[in-house]
């Protein structure tokens, strides 16, 4: 599978980026996590999201300007990555080359650049503490006891909505991760059909209201979409794994060769063919 594989919007990027409703939507976001009350009528919320990137693992985020703080959000619905404050810090200096001006960067005085604030959205499978933060200097390879750089994500595990406090104090993160699960528990069913089924139960819920209905064939295919990535992602790691293990079984029968070790006993430990054996001698 090659790495140009286009990437397409996910369900939370359109919820909390891209709808007419998703400045709303993310401001109540905003508020559950800040403990904030701002309200959409006096807050300047301006999207910031660059659409072409090279990091593809931060394709699909929601980057907001909110009162001069620049807001990186990233869903993740299956691992986190220890990796994120790196990804950020890359990502961010991108968003920071899109909003100053190049010539800016070059004035004497102190060029003001929006306060900048991470934030990660978890709700996979695996077990993770309902909040925790990642640093960036925990990446060095030398410690140090004030790091001259760092950079904090704050990881929020929606599957514990009690603990990480901020599902329920929002509307639409609590309907998203309710359908999420619906998702994930008729997909049992066959991918197509289940998501067919959990739309229809969703709507009878009342889940998402103001945005299902009005994008019930968009949301399919946002779910197709994702479905199809992670499968994807799936096979690529399978792969790998695969060429992994056949190029550890060659260098193993490499070096059995020069140990002098007979063809039929490779053979039985590497399950590599004959032929293949014989080549490598060659």
């Amino acid at each position: 599978m090659g790495e140009n594989k286009q990437i397409k919007d996910s369900l939370f990027v359109d919820l909390f980026q891209n709808d007419v409703t998703a400045k709303e939507n993310f401001l109540s976001l905003y508020n559950a996590i800040k403990g904030t009350d701002l309200k959409s009528e006096n807050t300047e919320i301006v999207p910031k999201r660059l659409e072409q990137v090279a990091y593809r693992s931060l394709y699909n985020d929601v980057s907001m300007l909110v009162n001069n703080r620049l807001i990186v959000l990233v869903e993740h619905q299956s691992t986190v990555n220890e990796n994120m404050p790196l990804r950020f810090l890359l990502y961010v200096a991108h968003l920071y080359e899109a909003i100053i001006k190049t010539r800016d960067k070059y004035r004497r005085t102190l060029v003001k650049i929006p306060t900048p604030e991470f934030y990660v959205i978890y709700n996979g499978t695996e077990d993770y503490p309902a909040m925790k933060e990642l640093h960036l200097k925990d990446a060095f390879m030398e410690l140090q006891a004030e790091a001259k750089l760092d950079l904090t994500v704050t990881v929020y595990n929606v599957n514990k909505p009690q603990e990480s406090g901020i599902v329920q104090h929002c509307r639409m993160l609590n309907d998203y991760c309710k359908f999420i699960e619906i998702v994930n528990e008729e997909k049992d069913k066959g991918t197509e059909e289940g998501i067919k089924q959990a739309l229809e139960k969703a709507l009878k819920m009342g889940l998402l209201p103001n945005y299902l209905e009005r994008k019930v064939s968009e949301v399919y295919n946002f779910l197709l979409g994702e479905y199809d990535y992670d499968t994807d992602i799936a096979v690529q790691r399978e792969e790998a794994f695969e060429q992994g293990a056949y190029n550890a079984m060659r260098s193993s029968a490499q070096a059995m060769l020069e140990m002098n070790i007979p063809i039929d006993q490779i053979m039985k430990i590497t399950k590599l063919p004959e032929a293949e054996i014989y080549s490598l001698r060659q």
